[in-house]
């Protein structure tokens, strides 16, 4: 391809030079030198042909930006061109104007911030200056009467001390994104609710308009609310992820087969199994939440970079939970040694067969094995193995290794990781 590239770049460079070859434009049949569009040769009367386009570009044509393309009849395809100051984000542009592709001041630095996110002039950055960060909430005053307490406070008994907060009860409401948190102690205080991304209580619910979803097992996380694979979807930016606890809703009265049904396919319903005893099919459908995409994992020698950190310990800490592209799966694995209730989101890619099925990943990245954080598969029956000498080991496993039960045969796990697919 590359000498063939080189050929038709030659082609182009020659046909102005080529003063006596019959492509004087004048209409006739082939025989008598007529512009064929298509034919890769760069005529006097065409805009472009192919990949050849003068040398101009969308800024040449007015445009601020973007990929200027040559069309089947061989003009100027100026669809890719993009346009600062038309206030719509095209291609390349992060903003244009009041079109910020979704993007607030709460998206740049956290729910509750305030003020107005502008675009730069050139389309180029958002500009936060007019965003005012969320503000910290205050310390709580221990008291022990109400009089140490401001005039809308009463010291209130919570499970931990006597603190100053606004008194509520089950029968009397409190501010809006607010709930009456009751305690032990049989107290009340009004207390925010939790926004998305932070844990949440279904009974309770979420605010800003956010559902409580059950995203782990023990866990239920506050945010949007999606259905993969169906006409319910997220908007902007995110992309709908399956927690790990695979959440589902039964379609009303949607009884069906093993075989199928009558399942509302177009609203993401279809016939699995929700019963404990393998035989109770429904007409039900997986539930997502809506989540900005993110980079899994980058390596450089000096360990993980731009990793998204999750919790070993309680996995909806900050709110966040592991996700990937492609058919890859993500989980969060201890990396940071002596650090051992921190993780990092990996998506694997393999399978953990023989390493010949790999699961596809998102795009921008392959599956390869990092060089830096080693994981592991093991040889499911343990077959052991002497001095590191994996001679014996089953096919693919190609390693001896030790984890502290004696050597065991082993293979390096494939992660994504960012980078265009190896060659082969």
């Amino acid at each position: 391809m590359r000498f063939q590239a080189v050929s038709l770049a030659f082609a182009f460079l020659l046909v102005p030079l080529c003063m006596s070859c019959g492509d004087d434009d004048d209409g006739g049949g082939s025989g008598s030198g007529a512009v064929v569009c298509g034919d890769g040769v760069l005529a006097t009367t065409e805009e472009c042909e192919g990949f050849a386009l003068r040398g101009a570009t969308c800024g040449d044509l007015g445009y601020s930006g973007g990929s200027l393309r040559c069309s089947d009849s061989c003009t100027f395809d100026e669809s890719g061109c993009s346009e600062c100051g038309n206030g719509i984000a095209e291609d390349d542009e992060i903003c244009d104007g009041d079109d910020l592709r979704g993007n607030t001041c709460a998206t740049v630095f956290g729910s509750g911030a305030q003020g107005e996110l502008e675009c730069t002039a050139d389309c180029s950055a958002l500009s936060d200056g007019l965003c005012s960060e969320p503000a910290p909430a205050p310390e709580l005053s221990a008291c022990e009467t109400d009089g140490d307490c401001a005039s809308s406070l009463e010291c209130v008994s919570t499970d931990v001390g006597d603190y100053c907060l606004e008194p509520c009860s089950d029968a009397t409401g409190c501010g809006v994104d607010e709930f009456c948190r009751v305690f032990d102690t049989g107290e009340g205080a009004c207390a925010p609710l939790p926004t998305e991304g932070e844990r949440c209580d279904e009974a309770i619910g979420c605010a800003g308009g956010t559902d409580c979803l059950g995203a782990f097992n023990e866990a239920s996380v506050c945010g949007e609310t999606c259905i993969p694979g169906s006409r319910i979807t997220c908007g902007g930016d995110t992309t709908c992820v399956t927690p790990p606890s695979e959440p589902f809703e039964v379609q009303n009265g949607g009884t069906c087969s093993e075989a199928g049904g009558n399942c509302d396919s177009g609203n993401g319903y279809e016939c699995v199994n929700v019963g404990s005893d393998r035989v109770d099919f429904q007409c039900a459908r997986f539930l997502g939440l809506c989540s900005e995409p993110r980079e899994l994992y980058t390596f450089d020698g000096n360990g993980p970079q731009e990793a998204h950190i999750c919790d070993l310990a309680e996995p909806t800490a900050g709110g966040r939970f592991c996700s990937a592209g492609g058919d890859a799966f993500a989980l969060c694995y201890p990396v940071f040694g002596d650090a051992a209730s921190l993780g990092a989101c990996l998506a694997l890619c393999d399978d953990g067969a023989d390493g010949s099925n790999d699961l596809s990943c998102g795009d921008g990245m392959r599956c390869d094995v990092p060089d830096d954080v080693q994981l592991y598969h093991l040889d499911p029956a343990s077959t052991p193995c002497r001095d590191g000498n994996p001679a014996g080991c089953p096919g693919g496993m190609d390693r001896c290794l030790d984890f502290g039960d004696g050597a065991i045969c082993a293979r390096a796990s494939r992660i994504c990781v960012f980078g265009d697919p190896v060659p082969q």
